[in-house]
């Protein structure tokens, strides 16, 4: 069997959504709701390794952070496991980042994900304090900042 590296794969299941004012659709259909579910895909699949990210695919903030937890935990149950905690640049999200900063030290955090599609820019006055408290937690422990791009609109490639 050839084993394989993961480094993204999402953990939460995201309720239906109406993208773009159609019909609502069930997003990230791979994701798992349990640890034991994924224990079992990458059994299945011959992960070796795998950074878990909370499922953030809906525009709502709470629900990804409400994962976050989930994700921890699923690192404390097995080594192949990393965990990697959502934070968001938005002032209006501060208090959620706090609490998922609050986190990074816990076994198996490698990262912390952030994404710009909900708003903010990176070049946004009102986003620096946020970004630099999630920078200096990330230099503090050791953990990369996944930063989620994607074409177009309010991408946060740019």
């Amino acid at each position: 069997m050839r084993w394989t590296h993961d480094a993204h794969r999402h953990l939460g299941v995201l309720p239906a959504y109406p993208f773009y004012g159609g019909p609502p659709v069930a997003p990230a259909i791979g994701s798992r709701a349990t640890i034991g579910e994924l224990l079992s895909d990458l059994d299945r699949e011959g992960t070796e390794r795998a950074l878990v990210i909370p499922n953030y695919g809906v525009p709502d903030p709470a629900i990804a952070f409400s994962f976050n937890e989930l994700c921890v935990e699923a690192a404390g149950k097995d080594d192949r496991i990393s965990a990697a905690l959502w934070v968001s640049p938005r002032a209006e999200d501060a208090d959620r980042t706090e609490e998922a900063l609050k986190l990074a030290g816990e076994e198996g955090v490698r990262a912390l994900k952030l994404s710009f599609l909900l708003g903010g820019r990176a070049s946004d006055p009102a986003c620096k304090p946020q970004l630099d408290r999630i920078f200096a937690t990330a230099r503090e422990h050791d953990l990369v900042v996944h930063v989620h791009t994607s074409p177009g609109a309010a991408s946060d490639i740019d």
